[in-house]
């Protein structure tokens, strides 16, 4: 049965944010638990080769376990922050072990792979510039707790930035007056502004003006943006750095145009730039009037279809990753490089699998911790052939 109380020792370190361990033969996944330490921990989920638990107590720990910064960082309170009981440096260094194993057993690649702060961050700290709150019946705000509808209402997130924490009415009440059918309520600092936006109900349409590497780029609150301010600096960097200036380059899942406005802005010519969402789409739009790139909006794979004509393809594909059908179409074009954004290394491994078959030679791995105290990282992949 489930809610067994079992000690166990923390062996390895997977994909997700869970300490591994084995009890009986049958791997477990437990939250908030770290290599070496020997924890007694509760069952709550078990399937037919592994089990999930849930640290309750940690009998031997790691040395690099800390005092988490925030106090409801337990994975039956708020649990967005899952990494919070680790060191920063041992932090970077799981995540830097995961993506190494995921491109060995997925990707067949042996490739030992750093992850390195953004510029700007010190501490991991005082960093996410867009925070989606939860509404709870009574009108409290706050984080919905891992795997459950309920509401923990939090007063001062840590890993926010300083506007969108000091947003008036975080960890405090929404009266029944102001947003009577929202669910959730979004603050949002751009460069220069902060917003706030009820859903539903608010303006989707407000948009804040972001600064990167000399340009600026009007993005929609509700729409999608690098949380970390150092995040899209930093990816904008790797993609000039790995895009030729003369190149014909594919933007493909460009989001508000941010890689094509980078590019334009340095000069370079013979730019597309593709978006399947309607809303992102019509913003790279706007954001790259007067910049002589092509914007389209269309399916990614779709829009492939028997073109040919590039040189580097820079691709940002949502978590679940590219695919066969749109790494094939890549493969049937000109292109001699591929310049690959990952959020999800288990995701990039198999496409970086997919791409070895079509003749891809994978070059340089950069990561990135663009998330500090939690399990997510992010990637850059420079493929050739």
């Amino acid at each position: 049965m489930n809610d067994d109380l079992l000690e166990l020792e923390i062996t390895g370190f997977a994909h997700g944010g869970y300490g591994v361990a084995r009890y009986e033969g049958v791997v477990v996944f437990v939250a908030a638990a770290l290599p070496g330490e020997t924890v007694l921990a509760r069952v709550h989920t078990r399937r037919k080769r592994f089990w999930f638990a849930v640290t309750e107590v940690v009998a031997v720990p790691s040395p690099d376990r800390v005092t988490p910064p925030c106090p409801l960082a337990r994975p039956d309170l708020c649990g967005g922050c899952d990494l919070q009981h680790a060191s920063l440096t041992r932090q970077r260094g799981l995540k830097s072990q995961v993506i190494t194993e995921q491109l060995a057993r997925l990707g067949g690649l042996d490739r030992s792979v750093t992850v390195a702060a953004v510029p700007g961050d010190r501490d991991g700290l005082d960093w996410r510039t867009r925070v989606r709150y939860s509404i709870a019946p009574d009108g409290h705000v706050g984080f919905r707790r891992a795997g459950s509808s309920h509401v923990v209402v939090v007063k001062d997130c840590p890993i926010a930035t300083p506007a969108v924490r000091e947003a008036e009415f975080a960890g405090t009440r929404v009266t029944a007056g102001a947003w009577p059918d929202a669910e959730e309520v979004i603050v949002a600092a751009g460069s220069e502004a902060v917003a706030v936006c009820p859903v539903p109900g608010g303006d989707r349409r407000q948009v804040l003006r972001e600064s990167v590497l000399g340009v600026d780029l009007w993005v929609g609150v509700t729409g999608f943006w690098q949380v970390h301010p150092g995040a899209a600096p930093a990816l904008a960097s790797a993609v000039l750095a790995n895009v030729a200036p003369g190149a014909r380059v594919w933007d493909l899942y460009a989001g508000v145009g941010l890689f094509s406005k980078v590019l334009a802005h340095r000069g370079q010519q013979h730019l597309v730039c593709v978006e399947g969402d309607r809303r992102a789409s019509d913003q790279a739009r706007k954001n790259l009037r007067g910049s002589d790139v092509e914007v389209v909006r269309s399916d990614v794979a779709r829009w492939l279809g028997g073109r040919s004509d590039v040189d580097t393809v820079v691709l940002d594909p949502p978590r679940s990753g590219a695919g066969r059908e749109v790494l094939d179409g890549i493969s049937a074009t000109n292109a001699s490089r591929i310049v690959y954004i990952a959020c999800d290394p288990a995701a990039l491994a198999r496409d970086l699998r997919i791409a070895g078959d079509s003749g891809w030679m994978v070059g340089s791995i950069e990561g990135y911790d663009m998330f500090p105290m939690t399990h997510h990282v992010e990637c850059v992949a420079v493929l050739d052939r």
